[in-house]
């Protein structure tokens, strides 16, 4: 197949996604990682989620104890009983 012909389709085939997709949708977090203290001011903390699209959107928020080893490797464990959300 010539480079013309290999170009054309890649082109064409651009041009159709663009033109069949959708706005791009996101939602905005603040801030996106936090660490929470036992006690003190960083005992509780607020944590901002905005919609940017006019459809509602449904959260889950599961909070996680994370413990990262020597080697850098991360445990998560769930802390469904120590934390009110």
């Amino acid at each position: 197949m010539s480079k013309f012909i290999k170009a054309a389709i890649a082109g064409l085939t651009a041009a159709a996604c663009l033109a069949s997709s959708e706005p791009s949708v996101a939602h905005e977090v603040q801030p996106m990682i936090t660490t929470v203290t036992p006690s003190g001011s960083g005992a509780n903390f607020r944590l901002m989620i905005r919609n940017t699209d006019a459809m509602p959107i449904t959260l889950e928020i599961s909070p996680y104890r994370v413990a990262v080893n020597d080697a850098g490797v991360a445990t998560r464990t769930a802390e469904d009983a120590d934390v009110i959300l």
